[in-house]
């Protein structure tokens, strides 16, 4: 579990707007993907967008994802929006995020895990 400091400039300080709060604390622990986990999940979007069930795995994703994030990806109409939201906020929470996604994918979808593992391996 990751450990939130309070942040310098929002110390001693009180702040009403909670997403305010939310917003200095993610940015303050934000972390970038590496470039070929984030090249991998790129270039397979449509591959996702086609056969990434979301509903099944966005319940594990908990770890990696917040209320707002559920929330971007479920106001979206359609799956292949789902799934490009999805993969656009996934380099955003880094390298973490990544094998998160793999993990689970392998508990709900292996199927997809082992394409994206033979992609890796190439």
């Amino acid at each position: 579990m990751e450990v939130l400091r309070p942040l310098p400039f929002l110390t001693g300080r009180s702040i009403q707007d909670k997403h305010l709060t939310k917003m200095a604390l993610r940015l303050s622990s934000s972390e970038q993907m590496n470039e070929g986990n984030r090249n991998l999940l790129i270039s397979n979007m449509s591959f996702l967008q086609e056969n990434l069930e979301l509903s099944t795995l966005l319940s594990y994703m908990t770890p990696v994802l917040n209320d707002e994030d559920f929330a971007a990806i479920r106001s979206l109409p359609t799956r292949h929006e789902q799934v490009e939201m999805l993969v656009t906020i996934l380099p955003e929470r880094g390298d973490r995020a990544f094998h998160c996604f793999i993990q689970h994918l392998r508990i709900s979808q292996p199927h997809l895990a082992d394409y994206m593992c033979r992609k890796v391996s190439k």
